[in-house]
């Protein structure tokens, strides 16, 4: 037998080394663990930060290095509904600008379309829906009806609809569901179409992060 095998207490040096080798497989077993655990914790701020790298929006990188300070799916969700409410506020002002609403009183706006302006201004018969707009959000009878059918919602008469448009609550949250349910509906809002670059960032940055939940 040779002796160069053998340590100095006796033992073949190719078990120590086995034995070393074990240890070192375990010890990287885990570290790797360690790594894949950390990396799925990261997983959710990661997973927005790579679906997004492809969207230069000075908004969107905002929410992203936000949630990713905290931490946590729930600040998405905060973030998304905050940009929504700015979005119906902003629209709000927009639309209602110049206009002071007092409980109890109705404040309908002549607001015709081009088509039906002569219409409108004559004098004597029925005035169409389509001739005026009611309440915060400058809203038209059958625009009311119509989005409400969209939203699966019943359809109110004119006068719980003429309600709805002059509630500040109720109006500002039927327009929040009709802006981010019904595709293409804040294009019915003057204001919205004059300032389209704003609202239609906005309005996209919110789908996208929508669809990262």
């Amino acid at each position: 037998m040779n002796s160069k095998h053998i340590s100095s207490n006796g033992q073949f040096a190719s078990k120590r080394a086995g034995k070393s080798q074990m240890w070192f497989f375990k010890l990287l077993f885990i570290i790797i663990l360690a790594i894949v655990g950390g990396g799925y914790y990261l997983g959710y701020q990661d997973s927005i930060v790579k679906r997004l790298s492809t969207k230069p929006n000075v908004i969107v990188n905002k929410i992203v290095k936000e949630v990713k300070a905290e931490r946590s799916p729930d600040r998405l969700d905060k973030a998304i509904e905050k940009m929504k409410e700015e979005v119906v506020a902003k629209l709000k002002d927009g639309e209602s600008r110049g206009i002071e609403f007092v409980s109890g009183e109705m404040k309908p706006t002549f607001d015709p379309p081009q088509s039906l302006k002569s219409v409108c201004s004559r004098v004597g018969g029925t005035m169409k829906s389509e001739c005026l707009s009611y309440g915060h959000y400058q809203m038209k009878l059958g625009t009311i009806k119509m989005w409400q059918k969209e939203l699966g919602d019943p359809v109110m008469s004119d006068m719980e609809a003429i309600e709805l448009a002059f509630d500040d609550k109720k109006s500002s949250e039927f327009v929040e569901r009709v802006i981010f349910q019904i595709k293409g509906s804040v294009w019915n809002w003057s204001y919205a179409t004059a300032n389209r670059t704003w609202f239609d960032d906005k309005i996209s940055t919110i789908r996208t992060l929508s669809e990262i939940k």
